[in-house]
């Protein structure tokens, strides 16, 4: 029976003393085979078995008999490998002509074959292994960020361990295509030249969004790909930059139609009719382009990384929210008010509007909404902003926005009521200070009257805005 070429063996490391060129160090040296494709003796290794994982590592297992009978002697021997086979011993293994080296990680026992089943791992997981317990990557230390190639630099400090060329790593992601006809010769951003008349494979994201940065995959004819699969094996993805979209319309056998056409200046690369499918045959991988980034101390947050003729640029983005969705409501108990909580100041009353009165019948549709009436030139008290704190543990910062955002009812003639009618200007503003008080007592209710004490610690920024009656107002500490 025609066995598969292998060798195991054992191997330790020895002192080799200095000499007048060479300082002191370890060399490794080989004890002994402990088996291979040819080994006949009964205490060789059995049953080896090499598994490559899918992330790049490999797995030895094979077992080892701790005693047997010799079948010469016919006496009961003890396996003299079983005592150098111990856990973290080296290991080599030659295995479909590939050589591997490896630590002896686990020895099990099974006293029903009387056998040590044994687990190696490779020797690169364990020597990086030891230098990881020191590595520390956090955002204060501005290390946890950078290239593959740079990560990989501080991963390997320490190590006997170094890095390979620089190598470029890609990602990829998988997309439908446009299959498309080239209408002029042209060079891509890397200097390939895509001659005219040739089948390119445009990606949907690229033709939707219109991006100036044009990537689209090409190659040898005709495109190849796996028995039923979509995804083409053959050619590459290419790129041309600062490339810009136009539609044009023409008529075709008496039909109009509309064409969207890709140009570099002047040139026409290629043009797509916009009633046009997506391929039915192809899809192809494009290249995913990722913006390089790191910490800033300053700012405390990532920031993106720019250079331009010889100067780098950080730069970041940040959305302003201003709608009410989304934000902070520093305003407490703002909507459909059953209650006065929160609020304080003059005579204060929420009520229904429309009123429900005796002449409503039940057989009506009846919808109201409660209301919070204001009396006019009377000072308010709302206490979100302390009730909220927790929401601006920094406090109000100088150049903070913030909108302040209402919608309100004119007033019937004798101010108890409210119309139908909203009101389309500012009839309330805003004062976030120091104010001051006094309490009077009005048919037994407390009655707080409110006065601004200093100026406002915000200005109104802006004119104001107006949208589905809702008066907005920006304000600026």
């Amino acid at each position: 029976m025609r066995k598969d070429k292998y060798e195991i063996s054992v191997w330790e490391d020895v002192v080799v003393a200095a000499t007048d060129k060479v300082p002191a160090h370890f060399e490794e040296e080989k004890i002994g085979i402990i088996g291979s494709n040819t080994m006949t003796s009964q205490n060789r290794a059995i049953q080896p078995c090499l598994v490559n994982n899918v992330n790049g590592t490999s797995t030895l297992t094979f077992k080892l008999y701790y005693e047997y009978i010799d079948s010469r002697t016919g006496e009961r021997v003890k396996n003299p490998w079983v005592g150098l086979l111990v856990n973290e011993r080296k290991i080599k293994v030659l295995w479909k002509s590939k050589w591997y080296d490896m630590f002896v990680k686990s020895c099990v026992e099974n006293s029903g074959d009387h056998t040590i089943s044994y687990i190696c791992k490779d020797a690169f997981i364990n020597e990086l292994s030891k230098n990881g317990f020191n590595l520390e990557f956090d955002n204060e230390l501005q290390n946890n960020t950078g290239t593959i190639n740079e990560l990989a630099d501080r991963i390997l400090e320490g190590t006997d361990w170094k890095r390979g060329p620089d190598t470029i790593l890609d990602q990829k992601i998988e997309e439908p295509v446009y299959e498309v006809k080239v209408a002029s010769t042209f060079s891509t951003d890397s200097g390939t030249s895509i001659p005219t008349d040739s089948a390119i494979l445009v990606y949907y994201s690229v033709v939707v969004g219109r991006e100036d940065y044009c990537q689209f995959w090409f190659g040898e004819p005709p495109y190849k790909t796996e028995t039923n699969k979509q995804l083409v094996l053959n050619g590459e993805c290419f790129a041309v930059s600062d490339v810009k979209w136009e539609e044009t319309i023409r008529t075709v056998n008496s039909v109009q139609k509309t064409y969207l056409q890709a140009k570099k200046g002047t040139t026409l690369l290629f043009e797509i009719d916009k009633d046009t499918n997506v391929s039915a045959r192809y899809r192809a991988n494009r290249l995913v382009r990722k913006q390089k980034t790191l910490i800033d101390s300053k700012l405390g947050r990532t920031v993106n990384v720019f250079t331009k003729d010889g100067k780098t640029y950080w730069g970041y983005t940040q959305t302003e929210f201003k709608d009410p969705t989304y934000v902070n409501n520093l305003i407490v108990n703002n909507e459909n008010f059953a209650s006065l909580t929160g609020w304080s100041g003059g005579e204060l009353q929420f009520k229904l509007y429309p009123d429900w009165t005796k002449e409503t019948s039940l057989s009506q549709s009846y919808i109201a909404t409660s209301h919070l009436r204001f009396a006019s030139n009377t000072n308010y008290l709302n206490r979100g902003i302390k009730n909220s704190s927790s929401f601006i543990p920094e406090g109000f910062q100088v150049g903070d926005k913030w909108v302040f955002r209402y919608r309100v009812r004119a007033s019937t003639e004798d101010g108890l009521s409210p119309t139908g009618d909203y009101l389309t200007s500012g009839a309330i503003a805003a004062f976030i200070g120091k104010y001051s008080w006094t309490k009077t007592t009005i048919d037994g209710v407390e009655v707080y009257t409110y006065t601004p004490d200093g100026s406002n610690y915000f200005a109104i920024n802006g004119s104001q805005s107006i949208q589905d009656n809702w008066i907005e107002q920006e304000y600026v500490c």
